[in-house]
């Protein structure tokens, strides 16, 4: 459920209906924010007869976040276990994500021992893939 319910739905809708017929509608992104959150829709296929028309699309809940709240549920992280992981499948370093959440790289480290401990993983590759499959 996107955060912005049915109005989300319908501005999809109406933008569903604007682009059918488009020649490349796998490369059509909508983005939009109502102040409750986030979504982006984008294009994937379209069918066209002289008796039907329809557009399929992906809607995806972009509300900030998200991400993390996914990886807490499904992988049973702490909140920060989770801002760890997720900028660790964006593949940054162990300085970088220090910087990026204003940590210590100890304290990244000892995030990502007990990360590799609840996944049951011995490396970053198989944790950023667990949390790839997760998000996905």
């Amino acid at each position: 459920r996107l955060a912005g319910g049915i109005s989300q739905g319908a501005e999809y809708f109406l933008w569903g209906q604007r682009h059918l017929g488009d020649t490349h509608p796998d490369r059509i992104v909508h983005r939009i924010s109502n102040g409750r959150g986030d979504a982006e829709g984008a294009g994937l296929a379209d069918t066209l007869s002289a008796e039907r028309a329809a557009f399929l699309f992906r809607l995806d809940d972009r509300s900030p976040g998200r991400e993390e709240a996914l990886l807490q549920e499904q992988l049973g992280l702490t909140r920060r276990e989770a801002d760890v992981l997720l900028w660790i499948s964006r593949g940054k370093a162990n300085r970088d994500i220090s910087a990026i959440l204003d940590i210590s790289p100890r304290t990244v480290n000892k995030h990502l021992e007990q990360i590799f401990e609840k996944l049951g993983v011995d490396n970053r590759a198989s944790a950023a893939a667990r949390a790839v499959r997760a998000l996905s």
